[in-house]
């Protein structure tokens, strides 16, 4: 019963923790939330034609969007920290190679998750809002409501941030022993038709923005492959080695 109370008691403290630097965070973010708004808004404000200005159809969007935005902006600069602290709670009851085994995996998975973003900001927006102002009619001015602009562009975040993972997921699901290589390689065709039909689904309807996460998605699985091919090979070596 104290050994529960204690893990509850550190549970706690790390919770708290993880709220705190979340606010610290707001906090330090806060003054600059105009900044935020600008610079998320910015692939959306070149293709606009009332003079880079967005539209407000709720009574509350142009308060409530940038806010959205210095949440979704804290929330990014503050994971860091608290996956650090999420670890200190959790590694005590992991053996050294497990602990480095995660430490390592959680790196790869955040620096994967951001490339995805900063693929997502610099890449996959500019592409498909150029399809979008060459596509539409000349007659047509484009001028979109602040509030759907963020849920479009908060959509994709997640879509290519999360999109981003697949290596990692084939890596984890092949050294945990879930999947075996083979399996891996096998299943590659199917792979590729979800792929293209989530893509379908989460992004938008137009065919620039599917490719573009449709095959970053396919060649992310084909490195995830080779990634396990590398360790089976290592670890044949090794096995190799000590029969010798």
């Amino acid at each position: 019963m104290s050994s529960f109370l204690d893990n509850f008691n550190k549970l706690r403290a790390s919770i708290i923790k993880m709220i705190v630097i979340f606010l610290l965070t707001l906090a330090l973010l806060s003054p600059f939330t105009k900044e935020l708004f600008t610079f998320l808004m910015d692939p959306f404000s070149h293709i606009i034609c009332t003079d880079r200005q967005f539209l407000s159809v709720a009574v509350t969007s142009p308060v409530m969007v940038p806010v959205k935005i210095l949440l979704f902006s804290s929330f990014l600069l503050s994971l860091p920290f608290n996956l650090y602290i999420l670890w200190r709670f959790v590694s005590p009851g992991l053996f050294k190679k497990e602990k480095q085994l995660t430490v390592l995996f959680a790196l790869i998975s955040l620096l994967m998750f951001f490339c995805g973003l900063i693929y997502c900001y610099y890449v996959v927006f500019p592409l498909v809002f150029s399809f979008i102002d060459n596509f539409s009619p000349d007659n047509v001015q484009f001028a979109p409501d602040i509030s759907e602009s963020l849920g479009f562009i908060l959509q994709m975040f997640i879509a290519f941030g999360f999109g981003f993972e697949i290596p990692v997921i084939v890596v984890f699901l092949y050294m945990t022993g879930i999947v075996k290589l083979a399996t891996l390689k096998k299943y590659r065709r199917y792979v590729i038709v979800t792929a293209f039909a989530v893509s379908a689904i989460i992004t938008p309807p137009d065919v620039t923005s599917q490719l573009l996460l449709a095959l970053p998605a396919v060649l992310l699985y084909e490195i995830g492959i080779a990634v396990c091919s590398l360790f089976c090979k290592k670890t044949n070596v090794q096995i190799a080695t000590e029969d010798i």
